[in-house]
This record gives structure tokens, sequence and C-alpha cells, in this order.
């Protein structure tokens, strides 16, 4: 997250460094999502910039797509609940990537519902 000199006034910019297949993520990593193009009528917090993001990485936004393919693909892997394995392949292969890429850096990814809790 990037934030300009008159934040909240003006939205931050959120860009994904990695390559990330999405509906709703643009090739260059920008996010497509209405809060952080201006004119911002209600300012936004950090928190709800980031549960917004959350959220449309959860339930993309296929009826504006920012990568085409990516929401065609997806909507045949949802319309055939789950039975189209495409989506899910291309998904799984870009997660691996990134949980070695984080290894690399020496980051320890969760792989349990038990390892992101907090004890």
């Amino acid at each position: 997250m990037k934030f300009p000199h008159d934040y909240p006034y003006s939205p931050p910019t959120v860009r994904f460094k990695t390559k990330v297949w999405h509906p709703n993520i643009y090739e260059s990593g920008d996010i497509c999502i209405s809060i952080l193009h201006p004119p911002v009528d209600d300012p936004q917090s950090v928190r709800t910039v980031l549960l917004s993001v959350i959220s449309l990485l959860n339930e993309p936004n296929t009826s504006s797509p920012a990568n085409v393919d990516a929401s065609v693909m997806y909507r045949r892997w949802r319309d055939s609940k789950g039975q189209d394995k495409e989506y899910e392949t291309v998904i799984r292969k870009q997660v691996a990537g990134s949980r070695e890429e984080a290894e690399r850096d020496g980051v320890v990814i969760p792989l349990t519902l038990e390892d992101y809790c907090v004890r």
C-alpha cells in the first residue's frame, strides 16, 4: 500500500508485487475496486481498505473484471461447482510459487488452521 500526501481524502494505491491470477487484479498487480479510485466521497481507513480487498479476493466481481480471462475461467469453475479444474489448477500453482518465494525469503507460511490461530 502506498499512501498519498492527502490521505484519507485521496485513496491509497494497492498493488500486488507478485503475479495474481484473479478476475479483479490487473496484469500490473493493481486492484480493480471502486474504493481505490477517486473521487473519494467517504474516506476509508486502512482496515476498511484491507477488508475490502480480502472480500474481493474471496468473492470476485465478475461483472467488472480487470482480467477477463481469469473472470471467464473463474465463472466456469464456480458454475460447475468446482468440477471444471482449470481455474483451481492455476491458483494452486500460483499459491505453491508464492509459498516457495516466501520460504526463500525466510517467511514461514502456516499450512493448517491451527497454525494460523493464536494461542
